[in-house]
């Protein structure tokens, strides 16, 4: 496990693919055995991730995630927002729990996703995110949420997932150093049931990964795409490194010449 000081020691075995909870099978789209906490984050272990929450158990998890903002408005200055939902901890059952942690039982907006994104970004300090830009100067409180140390171990999984040892190589961008995280989620038939056929794929992050100025985030929802390749390292990756590349030559970040090839 992940420490308080943010160390990375810990292996947990992911069960080479098959972990068994609450009378329901968690599948790993790769077989994994012991695995860091970093390792199961850039690899997307479904199996990973659920014996992470199980082992700090739901009081904590649940309360970690709403102060990320999720089940929640951002406060966002727009007409609308949803709030989406999480579970509380009182019926957070180990199943339950377990599907929290790698995106089901748990449901989430783009913005607040993005919010959470530029916690890591800023060091573990949650900002809430605004339509209007400042112009007297004033700088909003931010709140900590998790401490710096943990926040750096997260960039530097979120480095290594987009890489060749990770799920979101597609996302990478000549000159420019990216750190995010593919996501690839059931879509929810009309009888409300996951679908076996339809994905939700996305991916989320910033840049540059040291030193972040933008955190972005792309959705792709139900990619006309075989079942097969309908993967968020393989639908959204790609789009995000794209609007990075544009974006980081339009404000003048790294290397901006290789960015234009």
């Amino acid at each position: 496990m992940m420490d308080a000081r943010g160390n990375d020691k810990s292996p947990i075995f992911c069960e080479n693919g098959a972990f068994q909870v609450g009378g329901k099978t968690i599948k790993d789209h790769t077989p994994l055995g012991n695995q860091t906490p970093s390792e199961i984050l850039s690899k997307s272990s479904n199996i990973g991730a659920a014996k992470m929450a199980l082992n700090v158990g739901a009081a904590k998890y649940c309360e970690l995630i709403q102060n990320f903002g999720f089940g929640h408005q951002t406060g966002i200055d727009l007409e609308g927002e949803s709030e989406g939902s999480v579970i509380p901890k009182e019926k957070a059952d180990d199943l339950t729990l377990a599907r929290m942690a790698f995106g089901q039982a748990v449901t989430v907006t783009p913005i607040q996703i993005l919010m959470a994104y530029g916690t890591i970004a800023n060091g573990g300090t949650l900002f809430r995110p605004s339509m209007i830009q400042d112009q007297h100067g004033i700088k909003q409180n931010g709140v900590r949420i998790i401490p710096e140390s943990v926040a750096a171990s997260l960039n530097q999984a979120l480095k290594l997932a987009v890489t060749d040892k990770g799920t979101g190589p597609l996302a990478q961008v000549e000159g420019l150093q990216i750190a995010g995280k593919t996501g690839t989620s059931q879509a929810i038939n009309p009888d409300g049931r996951y679908s076996e056929t339809e994905f939700v794929t996305s991916f989320a992050g910033y840049f540059p990964a040291d030193q972040p100025q933008v955190v972005a985030v792309v959705v792709v929802d139900r990619a006309s795409v075989p079942t097969e390749s309908n993967y968020g390292g393989l639908i959204a990756a790609p789009i995000f490194a794209e609007i990075a590349k544009k974006t980081a030559a339009y404000l003048h970040l790294k290397k901006p010449i290789a960015l234009l090839q």
